[in-house]
């Protein structure tokens, strides 16, 4: 089983990247166009604060906030990763990591998209410091997500902080 606590253990698997949301949100084109799975990071030694109200977009008139209380009993202590999603390619084949992570990015910006993945991290009032990294998987997205999922679970006692399905 593979350690999934820090940059280097995901580094260590083949994730590249290693950008800060500050950074992705000036310039994309670091993150590949191929299908694959990312993990977003928080890498500052003490707990990050939580807001009541994060820079997540509302999408078809749902609120992407929790409370304070639910952000501080899903945070996990034990591992920087605070997120594990993917980006499959879809029936068009045009889905993949860049396309998924600037959704992801816009609806962090309080744009009202279809990405509610991981919308804890947007409650984390320092998010521009969070750290996205990725790994390019041609196919097989799906079970990769899976796989790695279940060995944060395995090593940590339940998921990311910002997973909330598995």
């Amino acid at each position: 089983m593979n350690s999934l606590r820090t940059c280097a253990d995901l580094e260590a698997l083949g994730f590249q990247g290693f950008h800060t949301v500050a950074d992705l949100i000036e310039d994309r084109s670091a993150i590949p166009e191929d299908p694959g799975v990312y993990a977003v990071l928080w890498t500052a030694s003490e707990i990050p604060d939580f807001v009541e109200a994060g820079t997540g977009g509302w999408y078809n008139g749902r609120d992407p906030n929790v409370g304070r209380q639910t952000l501080s009993a899903n945070w996990v202590p034990t591992s920087d990763v605070v997120y594990l999603g993917k980006a499959a390619g879809g029936v068009s084949g045009r889905r993949g990591l860049r396309k998924r992570l600037s959704e992801f990015l816009l609806f962090g910006q309080g744009r009202p998209t279809a990405h509610r993945g991981g919308r804890y991290i947007l409650q984390i009032r320092q998010s521009a410091e969070l750290v996205f990294c990725w790994m390019d998987v041609p196919d097989g997205c799906e079970a990769v997500e899976s796989r790695l999922l279940a060995e944060f679970v395995a090593q940590h006692g339940r998921l990311p902080f910002a997973n909330l399905r598995h």
